[in-house]
């Protein structure tokens, strides 16, 4: 199968382009993924653990629930007001909880019928880990069937005794939506370039068959007016292909005048000789 010089070039041009194209949106995939992973985690323990610094440092006194289940630090029922947590979620889209006794004492997440989800049960296996002492960094928490990126900080009273957690977390599809983002910026620019080699070629392949046409004597044909206009060096190239086509049909036509006068003229000697 013979290649034309346009196809070679859009083979040799494109193509290697496309491959590179895919392979760093492949690794940059995964490394966009781990690199978001790390600045999440950073992201969440900071809101998290200022959280606990702003209640630590607004009320004094331990973290404990009365009987009608309200949380309190010392002598404030702080599960009153989650205007701060609130406050989070629609400014950075961070949802935060308090979680004690288990569940969600107070929180800015909400079930899917709008409520607030204070009460909700609290994953035990996670919980058991922050009850530890240690903070948790879990990718695949799941809260109403939504997927979160969370972070756990334990909640730890005057004594040492670690009595419940804060959380700080974003959705997965929030996540989702920062990694399509910065693909987005990388297979763009690709996609405008294997646009501009294939348009590039198509001008060659244009000017080719042109030329082919010239050559064969057709030459009344008209260039195409945008490939005419077009300010590059292929478009250079084909208006030159055009004026030439015109200097030859204005050549070829005084030609064919003076042979059509010559013939015109030896008829009437041939007529006068013959009279």
């Amino acid at each position: 199968m013979k290649f034309s010089f346009s196809k070679k070039l859009l083979v040799l041009f494109a193509f290697p382009l496309l491959m590179i194209g895919v392979i760093v949106a492949a690794l940059s995939t995964g490394i966009l993924r781990n690199n978001l992973n790390t600045e999440i985690q950073k992201e969440l323990q900071i809101t998290a653990d200022s959280i606990v610094c702003t209640y630590s440092n607004l009320y004094e006194g331990d973290y404990f629930k009365d009987q009608g289940g309200k949380l309190y630090k010392g002598t404030i029922a702080i599960s009153s007001d989650t205007s701060l947590l609130d406050t989070l979620k629609e400014n950075v889209g961070i949802d935060t909880a308090f979680i004690y006794d288990g569940s969600l004492t107070m929180t800015s997440l909400k079930y899917p019928t709008g409520a607030k989800a204070s009460g909700a049960p609290m994953d035990k296996d996670i919980l058991a880990k922050v009850l530890e002492g240690k903070p948790v960094f879990e990718q695949n928490y799941v809260f109403q069937k939504v997927r979160y990126y969370g972070y756990f900080t334990p909640l730890i009273n005057s004594d040492g005794t670690t009595v419940g957690a804060v959380f700080a977390g974003r959705t997965a599809e929030d996540v989702e939506q920062q990694v399509n983002t910065e693909l987005r910026k990388i297979i763009i620019p690709t996609i405008v370039i294997l646009i501009f080699a294939k348009n590039l070629a198509g001008k060659m392949t244009l000017t080719r068959k042109f030329l082919e046409q010239v050559a064969s004597g057709h030459l009344t044909k008209s260039g195409k007016t945008k490939h005419v206009k077009s300010r590059d060096e292929i478009g250079d190239i084909f208006k030159m292909s055009v004026t030439l086509q015109d200097e030859l049909y204005r050549i070829v036509s005084n030609i064919k005048e003076s042979t059509d006068s010559l013939l015109a003229s030896s008829n009437g000697l041939i007529t006068i000789s013959n009279g």
